[in-house]
């Protein structure tokens, strides 16, 4: 069997496997999404009490088999706790939304970009008031959208390529899919 490796990782989810274990889907800045299971999570002096949570940012000891898709977790250390993150239910809601999107739209293999990005969100979304989330939320969601390869244009007109002036507004054309000027919008 081959030796441990030790990475960082966001807990995506957490469900329970059998009377003691737990199974946790993990996005880890060495490998990507990945399944673990965590022997003994529920026994009352368990190593892993507060520490395999959803939303939690831990250092995680994983052993990996080839050929085998769940992982076996050796131990977890919360390097950034999920508590603050459910101070209220905002900051909550747009937590949970940041792991629900890595929970769909990621994979297994290495994003180191998307996964400093994602950890630099979650820790911002604990500390910023209710007011400014949503902000940072979508900035997020542009950020992980450039990180996998889909930047969409919102400076430019995407029919004429214009930079709009100061007075004139861009729209988007939910039927095209774009952002167009109110010139082209016009034409169409």
């Amino acid at each position: 069997m081959p030796g441990p490796d030790v990475t960082e990782a966001i807990c995506l989810t957490v469900q329970k496997f059998s009377e003691t274990s737990k199974i946790a889907v993990l996005y880890t800045r060495a490998w990507g999404r990945v399944s673990v299971i965590a022997k003994g999570a529920f026994r009352p002096k368990s190593q892993f009490w507060g520490h395999l949570e959803p939303l939690s940012i831990s250092e995680c000891v994983v052993y990996k088999k080839p050929k085998e898709q769940i992982y076996l977790l050796s131990s977890c250390r919360a390097l950034v706790p999920w508590v603050p993150l459910t101070a209220s239910l905002q900051q909550a809601g747009y937590a949970f939304a940041v792991s629900e999107f890595l929970y769909r739209f990621s994979y297994e293999e290495r994003d180191p970009d998307q996964y400093d990005l994602s950890r630099a969100a979650l820790v911002s979304l604990a500390h910023l008031p209710d007011g400014a989330l949503a902000r940072q939320y979508w900035g997020y969601l542009l950020g992980a959208l450039d990180c996998m390869g889909f930047r969409p244009e919102l400076e430019r007109c995407t029919s004429c390529r214009r930079l709009p002036s100061s007075d004139q507004v861009v729209v988007f054309d939910a039927a095209a899919g774009r952002v167009i000027c109110r010139d082209c919008r016009e034409t169409r």
